[in-house]
């Protein structure tokens, strides 16, 4: 995941009117004396050319002959002087009432702030120190005398949501004298930020937060505060933002560059219109440049395959190999819709295969965590013949699952649909396990959930989470129901049987004790009194079943092969003629055009496009053929 970082502050302010004074006054004398106030912090950002000390105060323009990573560095500075004023009328309008300086020193301030990073995330990548640094790090006091520890406590940062970084630091019971001592100009420094492709690339902040001053005997006010980028050196489009730019381009002209100074040539913008409320794609390049359009990253949708660039959005003019970048230009991108019920419900495959033992034992592994190859595998094994057509593919842009692996086709077929999409590093970690919330995520996506949809929080953690409306989704439909403290764990990796609950839900596969056959597979490692018993067995065996109008359970009438099962025909489609007479013992008989002879039920023609075989769409590992695969994962 590609991360950039803003700057972040903590501040206390006080603001007061006119007061009485008073010899018996104490502190809490203040409330209703001093007004609820908003205070405005000066912040600006600037950026510099790693290792070069030198920060550039506005938008920095680096050039280069040829593309190739840069880094650079950035800074915000937040200035405290405001906030150091509101402290000394705090303390003036103390002194008027006549309270002692023993009662002022003995007042504390508390309060919890957040601040919130947004960032592009393509191209633009901060050291992982920067996402996991703790107690502060990367903050210092202007003057080094100061000590910024003494008064904040970093409480968390979250980066689970691409393109943005949340920072929450608290104040807790600081003495006011304690915040006054050691309250300075600060500074934030993220060094080394890396930079892939020429562009021009934006980061913005906002911080939100309220302080509570206190006394021994209560509450005083509490205080609300905001940020403005310092009006010196501030974008007058853009004043109410704290925001630092970089634009890396190319070098014009065939001398050397003199001076320190870079000559930017004129840049023309690509943008990729994606369509339905998805954001567009925006990049930047050098005037009369000539762009690759196969090394173009191709967006993704869920349930839509992508079909091309076009210069119009009739997709009457398609855009051949180049793009040269003389003027602004605008490219749309052409979709095929698969639909939205893509999974098979009907027929009942075997999606869980099981692992191989050299002893004899039959081994499924319920509670091991499972891998996001294998959930790739289990999701392309259960999409109908026709959008798995539709969809297939043995190629991806995953920088790590290359045309070799085992489940490369399974992979590259389910992301070609943009129900999976990787990490912004370009790798989709194949052999990773997969988290409670990624896994629910491909799910909701394969089940039709949309681009925007919306659910009501049902767990306690999952509120503000990446995935909160998927998870809300899966909830909605009946598919999970949580741990018993209420919360859903959503980063927490999912089991194999957690995987088999889930699926038997989405595809309302359920069955009992009184439904199994003798014929059914059972496994050494799954034990009949383990709650994921049932869902195991159905998830582990193809079978034909019936099941009453409105039921959920089934009843099996017969555990078959998959491949057996995927050559039957679907009752819905055949087609009967019946003869209706006068004789009751003629009612029933067929005409000679009958189609439901059972004896030819799985007979089909060679043209039969409901064969869910797909002999050409399945690797080895779709054969059900229970060899162990090469690094010791199920072939799933």
């Amino acid at each position: 995941m590609k991360k950039k970082i803003s700057a972040i502050c903590m501040a206390v302010a006080l603001s007061i009117g006119a007061m009485p004074v008073s010899q018996a006054a104490s502190l809490a004398d203040l409330v209703g004396v001093l007004p609820e106030d908003t205070v405005t912090v000066g912040a600006d950002m600037s950026l510099g050319q790693s290792p070069a000390e030198t920060f550039n105060n506005g938008p920095l323009s680096i050039s280069s002959r040829t593309l190739s990573p840069i880094t650079v560095d950035y800074r915000a500075l937040i200035k405290m002087d405001a906030v150091l004023q509101q402290i000394e009328l705090y303390e003036a309008g103390a002194e008027a009432l006549g309270i002692s300086d023993e009662e002022i020193a003995a007042a504390t301030v508390s309060g919890e702030f957040v601040v919130t990073i947004n960032y592009p995330t393509q191209n633009f990548t901060v050291p992982d120190s920067v996402i996991t640094g703790t107690d502060m790090a990367g903050f210092e006091s202007v003057d080094p005398e100061k000590d910024l520890t003494a008064i904040f406590n970093e409480v968390s940062r979250d980066a689970s949501e691409a393109g943005k970084l949340t920072i929450t630091v608290g104040v807790e019971d600081v003495g006011l004298q304690t915040l006054k001592d050691n309250l300075n100009d600060m500074m934030f420094t993220c060094r080394e930020v890396e930079i892939t492709q020429f562009g021009t690339y934006t980061v913005t902040g906002e911080v939100t937060g309220t302080t509570v001053i206190s006394c021994p005997e209560g509450d005083l006010k509490t205080i609300n505060y905001q940020f403005e980028q310092i009006a010196d050196s501030a974008d007058s489009a853009n004043r109410d933002a704290i925001s630092a730019t970089v634009q890396y381009s190319r070098r014009s002209g065939g001398g050397s560059l003199t001076g320190g100074n870079s000559q930017v040539e004129n840049r023309n913008t690509l943008t990729i219109v994606v369509g339905d409320d998805i954001e567009n794609i925006t990049s930047e390049h050098t005037s009369g440049s000539t762009i690759n359009t196969s090394e173009i990253q191709k967006p993704s949708r869920a349930g839509y395959i992508f079909d091309g660039f076009y210069y119009d959005p009739e997709f009457e003019n398609p855009v051949g190999e180049t793009i040269t970048m003389n003027d602004d230009t605008t490219i749309y991108v052409k979709w095929i819709a698969v639909g939205t019920e893509i999974l098979e419900m009907e027929k009942h495959y075997a999606y869980i295969i099981g692992y191989p033992t050299d002893d004899g034992r039959e081994l499924v592994m319920p509670e091991n965590n499972i891998t996001r190859e294998e959930v790739a595998t289990i999701f392309y094994r259960l999409l109908k013949p026709e959008p798995r057509s539709a969809l297939h593919s043995l190629t991806n842009d995953f920088n790590d699952v290359d045309a070799s692996r085992w489940s490369n086709e399974a992979i590259s077929t389910v992301a070609n649909g943009g129900y999976i999409v990787g990490y912004d590093d370009g790798s989709f970690k194949p052999a990773d396990p997969i988290t409670r919330a990624e896994f629910v995520t491909i799910a909701a996506r394969l089940f039709g959930a949309g681009e925007t949809i919306e659910g009501t929080d049902q767990f306690s953690d999952v509120s503000g989470h990446w995935a909160e409306d998927y998870i809300n989704f899966a909830v909605d439909n009946d598919w999970i129901d949580g741990y018993d403290d209420g919360t859903f764990k959503p980063d927490q990796f999912i089991t194999r049987a957690e995987v088999m609950r889930i699926i038997n839900n989405m595809l309302n596969r359920h069955v009992d004790a009184e439904g199994i056959v003798d014929a059914a597979k059972t496994w050494d490692d799954n034990s009949p009194s383990a709650w994921y018993y049932y869902d195991v067995i159905e998830a582990t065996n193809a079978h034909i079943y019936m099941r009453d109008e409105g039921e959920t359970t089934e009843t099996w009438q017969e555990v078959v092969e998959n491949d057996l099962l995927a050559n039957m025909i679907d009752p819905e489609k055949v087609e009967v003629e019946v003869e209706v007479t006068t004789d009751e013992t003629d009612t029933t008989e067929e005409t000679t055009d009958q189609t439901t002879d059972e004896t030819d039920a799985t007979e089909e023609t060679t043209d039969q496009t409901t064969d869910e075989t797909n002999a050409t769409d399945e690797t080895s590992d779709q054969t059900m053929d229970e060899t162990e695969t090469t690094d010791g994962t199920e072939a799933e």
